[in-house]
Parts: C-alpha cells; sequence; structure tokens
C-alpha cells in the first residue's frame, strides 16, 4: 500500500500548496494521506471524498474524545498515535 503524508501545516492564508499536494495523493490514487492539519483533514474530506484519510502523529490525537472527533468529523480510519502514550492509555 502507498500512504503519503502531507503532515506539515498551512501558512495562514495559504492552503494553496497543501491542497495541490492533497489533490496529488488523490489523483496518484494512493491508498492513503497521512495529514495533521485540521483545516487540511476538512479540505481532503470535502474535496475527496473517497481518500482515505490517516491522522498523522503530528496532530497528538492522545485520547479517545479526540480520536473520535476525528473519525466523525472527517471520516479518519487510522491514527498514528504519539510515541509517550502507555500501553494502557492505547487500550482505552
Amino acid at each position: 500500500k502507498v500512504m503519503i503524508a502531507v503532515n506539515t501545516f498551512p501558512r495562514a492564508g495559504a492552503p494553496a500548496l497543501w491542497h495541490r499536494a492533497v489533490d496529488d495523493v488523490a489523483a496518484l490514487k494512493a491508498d492513503a494521506v497521512i495529514v495533521a492539519d485540521m483545516g487540511l483533514l476538512d479540505y481532503a474530506a470535502k474535496k475527496h471524498p473517497g481518500l482515505r484519510l490517516h491522522l498523522s502523529v503530528q496532530a497528538a490525537a492522545a485520547n479517545p474524545d479526540a480520536i473520535n472527533f476525528y473519525c466523525e468529523r472527517f471520516g479518519v480510519k487510522r491514527v498514528v498515535l504519539p510515541r509517550v502514550l502507555t500501553v494502557a492509555e492505547i487500550a482505552a
């Protein structure tokens, strides 16, 4: 599988470069795009509804509420968890 990371953050007022990167991932028919920025997740979910979205560790989703938010709001299918979590925290 090919998963392409676009896990940097767009500059305020200038998201075009990042939008093009997501568009390129979709055009290349990658299996998923790994994204950190909430605005970019929103763009990807709306513009490319068939593109599988994964949440980057850069987003720092470290608890069930945050993870559920990303899954429900943007349709995220996989989350890369922060390394600081214990096995018990991950299980929760």
